[in-house]
């Protein structure tokens, strides 16, 4: 009987946003994911930071990929290379941006045999003035 008499007083109220109960865990949240061209040796790694947390992969292979890390809507997040693969240097494509609805797709690593090719050197970069 008091089963019924709860059940006939929450129904006679009505229900706002702020008596709804939510669970920790459940925010929106997308994954920050992308694709590596050229690897030919073990070893790249990536490190994604979005607010104060840190998430951290490695990729041996070609292909795509995806960080575990779920990014709340609105966070800004970014991608940097922590190692580099023997022999070999990469560098990165749309590496940060703020997260939005259906994830971020639009990390690009590219990777190289290592050298230097004189007429593509960035100039401004590693104080080279």
């Amino acid at each position: 009987m008091k089963k019924y008499i709860m059940l006939l007083c929450l129904l006679a109220q009505p229900l706002l946003a702020g008596d709804l109960i939510f669970k920790a865990g459940f925010e929106n949240r997308g994954l920050v994911s992308g694709v590596v061209n050229g690897l030919t040796a073990p070893g790249l790694s990536l490190s994604l930071s979005y607010g104060p947390n840190l998430a951290f992969l490695t990729v041996d292979e070609n292909g795509p990929f995806t960080f575990f890390g779920e990014v709340t809507f609105g966070t800004t997040w970014t991608v940097a290379i922590n190692s580099q693969p023997a022999g070999q240097s990469c560098s990165l494509q749309g590496n940060s941006g703020v997260m939005a609805p259906g994830g971020a797709n639009t990390l690009i690593v590219d990777c190289g045999d290592g050298s230097n090719n004189w007429d593509e050197m960035n100039w401004n970069q590693g104080n080279w003035q």
